[in-house]
């Protein structure tokens, strides 16, 4: 009995170090997040793309939820999201010309309606903010119809 309290107790110390560790990490990650560094950015193009749907989801649940800050927070994250690594055009394949002539318009336009996104997140009515986030959506799945 004597030696499972011990190992117990082993366990109960390792996960408790550990998590501690996870917690700061993660608090290091959106200290971060919140000022983006736009020319260290190490990530790949599918990297970029993941945290930018994951930011898509942030405003929706907080559109569902009544939460003004989710909705601020990711509305913000999609202003400032940063550039892959290298830069787009390493990317581009299929429908070279026309990505290029449309994407920077795309992009600009949703970099423009998310700033409008977080401006209003505070006091206009939930279903206000839901129409600036489907726009944001049709803007993104227009791209992504060119990109593939």
């Amino acid at each position: 009995m004597y030696g499972a309290n011990r190992y117990f107790s082993i366990f109960a110390i390792m996960f408790i170090l550990f998590s501690g560790s996870a917690f700061a990490a993660d608090k290091k990650q959106h200290a971060e997040t919140d000022k983006p560094d736009l020319l260290a950015n190490q990530s790949t193009l599918h990297q970029v793309m993941l945290d930018l749907a994951l930011s898509m989801t942030r405003i929706e649940i907080g559109i569902l939820t009544e939460n003004r800050h989710m909705i601020r927070k990711g509305a913000l994250a999609i202003a400032n999201h940063p550039a892959p690594r290298g830069g787009i055009k390493k990317y581009l394949r299929r429908n070279k010309d026309q990505l290029e002539k449309d994407m920077f318009e795309l992009d600009r336009k949703i970099h423009k309606a998310a700033l409008r996104l977080s401006k209003k997140a505070q006091n206009a009515p939930m279903t206000e903010l839901g129409e600036i986030h489907a726009g944001i959506f049709i803007s993104c799945v227009g791209c992504h119809d060119v990109f593939r």
